[in-house]
């Protein structure tokens, strides 16, 4: 019976340290990495969730690449550009249709 509650500690504490990392992903945290160690099992889902925090990364960031790319892109159009909403509000703008529509 020591021995099982021995266990049951020692695997919640591992558990937990994975719960305590999601929840810092989640929080937007995303350089979390949980250190592999444990049982067998335990080491499977740190490896698993390690892949996965390093996976969200490296999309976050080709995602930053792409929107300021295509930010660089709007600013330099000669032409106005306005982007609405479902709402009907303007969403985006850029330098020459706030030119155009007086914004600036």
């Amino acid at each position: 019976a020591l021995l099982l509650a021995l266990v049951v500690t020692l695997l919640g504490r591992d558990l937990e340290r994975v719960a305590r990392a999601s929840t810092r992903i989640a929080a937007g945290e995303l350089d979390v990495q949980v250190p592999v160690q444990g049982a067998t099992e335990v080491r499977q889902l740190a490896e698993a969730f390690n892949t996965m925090s390093r996976a969200v990364r490296g999309q976050l960031d080709v995602l930053r690449d792409r929107e300021q790319r295509l930010q660089g892109v709007v600013a330099a159009l000669s032409e106005g550009l306005l982007v609405q909403g479902a709402d009907g509000r303007v969403q985006e703008c850029n330098d020459a249709a706030a030119r155009l529509l007086g914004f600036s």
